[in-house]
């Protein structure tokens, strides 16, 4: 038996579903919302001399990036904190710290991270997460701001030696139209599906 719905059913259904799991327009559509985290490469010489952490979870597109990012880098003063996706044990957002507590605050969760720094925040708790441990202040929350941060960082601590560029200014235009397409198709896209 085949039953027919129409296109207004199949709307309002989505709505329905993905009312409370997912940041979302007036009609319902799936609408990331900005990052409240994101720092200006200007400014990426407060960083020198910092421990850096890296929050990452296996279930995110844009954590498998950053982290990827990272490892090419090879930054020793950065830190990978792992999170799982656990929505059950986390107070909010489903990230909770894979080995019980983070090393920074000592935090059971992704939002006690947030929090501990900003009482009181609102907002999603995502991953990946950016945190200077020695101001205790989060960084960036925004992936590719997070790689071209990491970028800089390597650029200047290789000096002369010089080392693996992620972002060749020779390269912008390219490496934009191809974050602009991996957002919509691919890592955008995995969400939306996710949340159907």
């Amino acid at each position: 038996m085949v039953v027919k719905t129409s296109k207004f059913a199949w709307n309002q259904l989505w709505v329905t579903m993905t009312k409370e799991l997912a940041p979302q327009d007036d009609e319902g559509t799936y609408v990331r919302p900005a990052d409240p985290f994101t720092m200006r490469l200007e400014d990426v010489d407060r960083l020198a001399g910092s421990d850096l952490f890296l929050y990452t979870g296996n279930a995110c597109p844009w954590c498998h990036r950053v982290e990827l990012a990272s490892k090419l880098l090879g930054l020793p003063s950065l830190t990978l904190v792992q999170l799982d996706d656990d929505a059950e044990k986390a107070s909010r957002g489903g990230w909770i710290v894979k080995r019980g507590r983070d090393p920074v605050f000592g935090a059971k969760d992704l939002r006690e991270v947030y929090t501990r720094h900003t009482p009181g925040f609102v907002g999603r708790c995502t991953a990946p997460l950016l945190l200077d441990g020695t101001t205790k202040r989060p960084v960036s929350n925004n992936s590719v701001n997070i790689m071209k941060v990491l970028n800089a960082l390597a650029a200047r601590a290789a000096g002369a030696e010089g080392s693996i560029d992620l972002f060749p200014p020779s390269l912008d235009k390219e490496v934009e139209e191809m974050n602009e397409y991996l957002f919509g198709n691919v890592n955008n896209a995995v969400y939306q599906a996710g949340f159907s």
